[in-house]
């Protein structure tokens, strides 16, 4: 038996994360990935290189030994991989959870609120996603467990969904980190959901020095609202996006609770986690967020988090 652990979208920092519980492993594990992932993982873990078997390809062959898959991450293409979650005992990471469960609250995003053109955007909500939920259903019905991003999401999925669900943070925190000399802001990609009301309340207690990092098309926006910030443009690097959260003092997400995946919304702390706020705590930093917004527990020291993630995989072996 082995781990057969799947990330088919390009995010690479899942797999990172997995680092620490992949060494602690003394069975065969194996990646399916993007190369891009492939490369930015072994960039910082280059052991990993031999420690796991690594499959690039975009049509990876089906497995020919007993397996347990988990896969970091499910939203888009679902399809191919109904097979592999028919033969083998699987658990899926999920972060959109309104979306995923077909959006039972009818939370939609509007026509406006979309890059969509008129016609797109019908064709995206009476079709293609009446599609994927099916897609989605079938997949819920055959999965072993969900193991949402957050805790936070656990009260909706109950409420929505029936099947196994597994509170396993798959992050741990990371050696602690000096305090640094500025607030860190990211926004990048986001700032449609720019809460200014909360900016606005926070402002005479951001540090002198406060770093905002945004794309070039939303730094317009972002110097009227926070002229006193410095700014850096992306998209940066993966150690450099780190390195802003380690060395800073405190981060800031100043967004709104609802954001928009695709056509559906999603609330921010009960249906939906943002990768950077929990990139913030892995640094034990001070995070600030409006207040309708819950704060995600702490993540597990390295230890905790090595012991639930083989709990994890000894539970898809006997399944």
């Amino acid at each position: 038996m082995q781990l057969t652990i799947i990330e088919p979208h390009k995010h690479f920092e899942s797999i990172i994360q997995l680092v620490p519980a992949i060494h602690s492993l003394t069975f065969p594990v194996s990646i399916i990935c993007s190369r891009y992932s492939r490369e930015q993982v072994l960039a910082l873990h280059p052991e990993m290189a031999s420690i796991v078997n690594w499959d690039t390809h975009k049509k990876p062959k089906f497995p020919k030994k007993n397996t347990v898959l988990l896969f970091t991450s499910l939203q888009y293409t679902r399809r191919p991989w109904l097979r592999w979650i028919r033969r083998f005992p699987t658990a899926v990471l999920i972060s959109n959870t309104n979306y995923y469960l077909g959006n039972p609250i009818s939370k939609w995003a509007s026509p406006t609120e979309t890059s969509y053109s008129s016609w797109r955007y019908s064709f995206e909500k009476h079709f293609r996603f009446r599609f994927t939920r099916k897609i989605s259903q079938k997949i819920l019905s055959e999965v072993k467990a969900l193991i949402p991003h957050s805790s936070l999401q656990i009260p909706f999925l109950r409420t929505y969904y029936k099947g196994p669900i597994m509170d396993v943070p798959l992050l741990c925190k990371s050696q602690p980190i000096d305090i640094g000399n500025y607030d860190f802001i990211p926004v990048y990609r986001k700032t449609t959901y720019i809460n200014i009301d909360y900016i606005q309340k926070i402002q005479g207690d951001l540090n002198p020095h406060s770093i905002c990092l945004c794309l070039e098309s939303e730094k317009k926006i972002m110097q009227q609202l926070l002229p006193q910030c410095e700014f850096m443009i992306g998209p940066v690097s993966h150690q450099t996006y780190i390195d802003l959260f380690k060395n800073a003092r405190r981060v800031v997400f100043p967004f709104h609770r609802e954001m928009n995946f695709g056509i559906v919304r999603e609330l921010l702390g009960e249906t939906k986690y943002l990768a950077r706020i929990y990139t913030a705590l892995m640094y034990d930093k001070p995070v600030l967020l409006p207040p309708d917004i819950p704060l995600p527990p702490a993540p597990p020291s390295e230890t905790e988090f090595i012991a639930a993630f083989q709990e994890l995989v000894a539970f898809l072996k006997e399944s």
